[in-house]
């Protein structure tokens, strides 16, 4: 899932932000960025308008459509370096809170990612800290079952016909 993407913000986010399969949260950051002006605003039918980030972006499959979105990308908003510390940078974090944490630092450098990406972040974490909280914890000294075992010993043998006087 991802928090933001390049797209968002009709193409300003600087960052684009997901949990990444290896068990991380994945934070790259853009090397370029668009000079910016505003998207193609054409009227175009319901049915060919594409949905991002729960809002409606005015974009059209049809051929016009397609069009207009390439001459606004290739012609009407050229991309530029971006020259800030970290810009073309990639950072694992171990928790999504430490990931909002980094985002948040990115931007204070001038780095734009949308808002609702760091809330999300949070959130996430909230979440996983009150599952944390609400998990039961073993008591410190105590084995959980199931657990290795110490030196022989320690716990009954329980391979099958370990029962005093059965052979084997």
């Amino acid at each position: 899932m991802s928090y933001c993407r390049w797209s968002c913000d009709d193409f300003r986010s600087d960052l684009y932000i997901f949990e990444h399969v290896g068990g991380f949260w994945a934070l790259h950051v853009a090397g370029s960025r668009y000079v910016h002006t505003p998207p193609p605003t054409y009227e175009f039918p319901e049915e060919h308008k594409v949905y991002c980030d729960e809002r409606k972006i005015s974009f059209s499959l049809t051929p016009e459509g397609v069009e207009a979105w390439i001459k606004w990308q290739d012609t009407d908003n050229p991309r530029v370096a971006i020259d800030l510390p970290h810009a073309g940078e990639f950072f694992e974090c171990a928790t999504p809170g430490d990931c909002a944490d980094k985002a948040e630092e990115l931007m204070a450098l001038g780095y734009h990612c949308p808002a609702y990406a760091i809330e999300r972040l949070r959130d996430e974490q909230a979440e996983m800290d009150r599952d944390r909280d609400a998990t039961p914890r073993k008591a410190e000294g105590f084995e959980a079952e199931g657990s290795q075992p110490g030196p022989e010993g320690d716990r009954p043998d329980t391979t099958p016909n370990s029962r005093p006087g059965s052979p084997g």
